[in-house]
C-alpha cells in the first residue's frame, strides 16, 4: 500500500518540484535519491567509492507511453555508463524495463536494454535489471533470461515476493 502510494506520487511532476525545494521534504528525499542530474549523482558515488562502498546508479521514472521517450531514457542510461568510465567510479546502472517501452513493445524494450548490455560489457561492466512489479514478473523474467544466455553482464533484482510464483522455473536466478 504505501509502495504503490509512492509510486502514484512519483509520477506527478508539481509534486516532486514542491518536494525538492521545500527544506525538510527535500532533506528526506535526498536521503534515497542522489540527485536531479548525472552530476549530482556522479559527486555522491565518488563520495560512496570513498568509503570502500560500491553504487547503483538508477535514472528515475517508469512506464513511459511513448518511444521518444524510452529511447531518451536509454541515452541516460548510456551516458551513465560513460561517466562512469571516465570518472573510474565503482558503480553500475540499474534499468527499468518500463522506462525502456516495455509497455509499448517489447520488441523496443529488447532493443534498447541490448544496446546498454553491449556498451557495459565494452566498458566492463554491467546492468542490473529492476523488478518493478507483479504484472511486469514473468516478462522481465523472460527478458532478463534470454539476454543473460547471450551475455553475462545482465543481472535481475528480484523481490522475494515477486519471484516466489515462478522460483521453480528459474531457479538459477535465486
Amino acid at each position: 500500500m504505501l509502495r504503490a502510494s509512492f509510486l502514484y506520487l512519483s509520477h506527478r511532476r508539481g509534486l516532486q518540484r514542491f518536494v525538492t525545494r521545500q527544506r525538510l521534504t527535500a532533506s528526506l528525499a535526498y536521503r534515497f535519491v542522489a540527485g536531479d542530474h548525472l552530476d549530482d549523482a556522479v559527486r555522491v558515488v565518488s563520495d560512496v567509492n570513498r568509503r570502500g562502498w560500491s553504487a547503483s546508479l538508477d535514472h528515475l521514472g517508469e512506464n513511459v507511453s511513448e518511444e521518444k521517450a524510452a529511447r531518451a531514457a536509454a541515452d541516460d542510461y548510456l551516458a551513465a555508463f560513460e561517466r562512469i568510465a571516465a570518472e573510474r567510479l565503482n558503480a553500475n546502472v540499474s534499468v527499468k524495463l518500463t522506462q525502456l517501452g516495455l509497455d509499448i513493445s517489447p520488441d523496443l524494450c529488447r532493443e534498447l536494454l541490448t544496446g546498454i548490455l553491449q556498451r557495459a560489457q565494452q566498458l566492463d561492466n554491467f546492468v542490473r535489471v529492476d523488478m518493478e512489479g507483479s504484472a511486469y514478473t514473468q516478462r522481465t523474467l523472460d527478458l532478463v533470461l534470454a539476454l543473460h544466455a547471450l551475455r553475462n553482464e545482465v543481472m535481475c533484482a528480484v523481490r522475494r515476493g515477486h519471484i516466489a510464483d515462478h522460483a521453480r522455473e528459474h531457479a538459477n536466478l535465486v
